[in-house]
């Protein structure tokens, strides 16, 4: 499921939850709304934030084998994350286990998937290796300005894997990852116009068959006073339009 974001004829948007700036409501699933706000800024990159995080987002509760979420997280500005597109490193040991909503595992943790993409139906493995925390100055070269200030940008790392006999050539599967904070909300989400070599998305090969791999990246931002501690698979982009309301109301969800 998308929520459709208003989009203008500029460098970029900013879709914030922030005062002072243009409001349009838009519904999102049952009763609940979905508020963004929008602003035409110079800048190389569009920031997205709800008001509302939408169903499922809000304080997830652990399984009694999976603890709350960790808060601690590797900070690493000199080093860029995987090129999307590069070799994959070998799973750590333990078997891919099945999707479930609400299902909550460690990074690592491969989590296979069935759904669609294109038409194109299969199951594909999703892992979160991990998430680097980055510093503010990252974020300079997009121009995002005050929208910025007060913000750390944090880095999801994902592996995505075609675990299936269909081939999803040039697909981009992982849409559906976002950024969760402590208590289970989701982060601000941080899209690019152009190449952002600190974290880039990736897409699927020529012929993604079988066994294949790809990596991606996902920025999200988050208040200076929270972490992001943890990522959330909520069905967009990939799933069966049996489970995707299911898995947009309680996600996967990755922690440390």
């Amino acid at each position: 499921m998308s929520v459709p974001v208003r989009r203008l004829s500029a460098a970029a948007l900013v879709a914030l939850g922030a005062a002072g700036l243009s409001a349009c409501s838009v519904p999102a699933l049952g009763s609940t709304t979905t508020v963004t706000r929008t602003a035409t800024v110079s800048a190389t990159a569009t920031v997205t934030a709800s008001a509302d995080p939408g169903p499922g987002y809000g304080d997830p509760t652990p399984s009694p084998a999976d603890p709350a979420l960790a808060t601690g997280l590797p900070t690493d500005p000199g080093t860029p994350a995987p090129v999307p597109g590069a070799p994959v490193p070998a799973a750590p040991a333990g078997a891919a286990v099945r999707a479930k909503p609400g299902l909550r595992v460690r990074f690592g943790q491969e989590v296979l998937m069935d759904g669609s993409y294109a038409r194109i139906s299969g199951t594909v493995g999703f892992t979160v290796t991990g998430i680097t925390k980055g510093v503010a100055g990252d974020l300079a070269s997009l121009n995002l300005g005050q929208q910025a200030v007060g913000m750390t940008p944090y880095y999801i790392q994902v592996k995505v894997t075609n675990e299936s006999a269909a081939d999803f050539a040039y697909s981009s599967l992982d849409g559906g990852i976002v950024g969760l904070l402590p208590d289970g909300t989701k982060g601000t989400q941080v899209t690019f116009i152009r190449d952002f070599p600190r974290c880039n998305t990736g897409t699927a090969p020529r012929a993604f068959t079988r066994g294949k791999s790809y990596t991606s990246c996902h920025v999200y931002l988050a208040n200076d006073a929270v972490r992001l501690t943890g990522a959330g698979w909520n069905g967009i982009g990939f799933s069966d339009d049996a489970s995707k309301l299911d898995y947009y109301r309680n996600p996967v969800v990755w922690t440390s």
